[in-house]
Formats: C-alpha cells, structure tokens, sequence
C-alpha cells in the first residue's frame, strides 16, 4: 500500500530551483540516473520507503527548498541499473470547490510554472461534463470518472523523459494537482522490469 503524506498546507506559488533548472536534469536539484546511495547522501528527510517491484525502489521523502509552496508529497522511484528514472510531486488538497475554480488556478499555476522551463506542452486536454456529471457543480466528480472530464498536460523534454501534469478529482468539490517527472531511461526501465516478471 502506498503511503500517503500530509506534511502542511500552502499556496501553489512555485519558487526559485526546480522550475529554473535545464530542461534535462531531473526536478529538485537531483539528477536522473543517480543511485539510492547518492539519493540519501543528500540529506533529505526520508518519511517512507518501499519495494514496489523487484527492480524499483520509491521513495517518499519531506518537501525541501525549491518546490512549490504547497507540496504535500514527493516520491522517487530508484531502478536497480537505470537509477533515478521517476519523480513523483502532488500539491495540498482541494476541498470545497464544487465548480473546480480553485482547481482550475491551481492546475494553470502549475503549468505555467513548468512551461517556464519546458516551454508550452506539446499535448493537452482541458474538459468537463462530456457525458455524465454535467453540471458544472460536479467538476471533481466528473474528473474523477472516466471519460468524463480531463485537465492534463505533457512535456517531452530534449532528454528523453516526459512531465505529466494531472488535476485529479477525489470527490464533490475535492482534488489534487499531481507531477510525474519521467527520466530519459524510464522506458528501458519498465521494459526491464516487464521482462523480469
């Protein structure tokens, strides 16, 4: 089961190292490739760790300097060869927001802060209440069902990789923002780890 981190609340203003790195190096000052051993030498706070398949490694460690102000939850995924290969990022809980204004801000702060550094995503879908929960009140609740509602971006980086931005629907008037950084070996990593089942 994974585990789930409530570490503080904030605003969604991102602030300086992560969004004015290169295109190419990994979010957060790490570096894709980097071992578990490199990882934990730099000092951050790790709150979980588990082995999810036999090959990977995720790790969930404490904000630090240079993310968004409201990051509630960051992971890592370490492969046995490739190294860091996967940055996980997800912004504090939106709650009380029926019609999705909230996160509708949250979802376009965010992309503007990574279209700052990967410039305008080369894929995007932005829509809401195409066959069920189609009143406008129900904006979460349509995210949340399949086919109804997407608020999602993607990057390809010069590297490689690829950044996934999500707004994701909980529940009536509840979401999130989520990240998934990918590093330019990902794919030769799930093909290994396919391979090894």
């Amino acid at each position: 089961m994974l585990a789930v981190l409530l570490l503080g609340l904030g605003l969604l203003v991102p602030t300086g190292g992560a969004f004015a790195e290169s295109r190419d190096t990994a979010p957060f000052g790490l570096t894709w490739g980097m071992s578990d051993r490199d990882f934990y030498s730099l000092g951050l706070r790790t709150v979980a760790v588990e082995t999810p398949t036999q090959r990977m490694t995720r790790i969930y460690f404490a904000p630090a300097g240079g993310m968004p102000d409201d990051t509630i939850a960051v992971s890592v995924g370490i492969d046995v060869e490739y190294g860091l290969q996967a940055v996980w990022w997800r912004g504090h809980p939106i709650e009380d927001d029926p019609y999705g204004d909230d996160g509708r801000a949250a979802y376009r702060t965010m992309k503007n802060a990574l279209a700052t550094r990967y410039g305008d995503p080369r894929d995007e879908s932005t829509f809401s209440g195409r066959f069920v929960f189609t009143d406008p009140a129900e904006f979460f609740q349509c995210l949340s069902y399949s086919g109804c509602g997407a608020w999602m971006a993607f990057w390809y980086p010069p590297n490689g990789g690829s950044v996934y931005l999500h707004l994701v629907g909980t529940g009536r008037g509840r979401g999130h923002v989520d990240v998934a950084y990918k590093g330019p070996k990902w794919k030769a990593a799930a093909k290994a780890q396919q391979e090894a089942e």
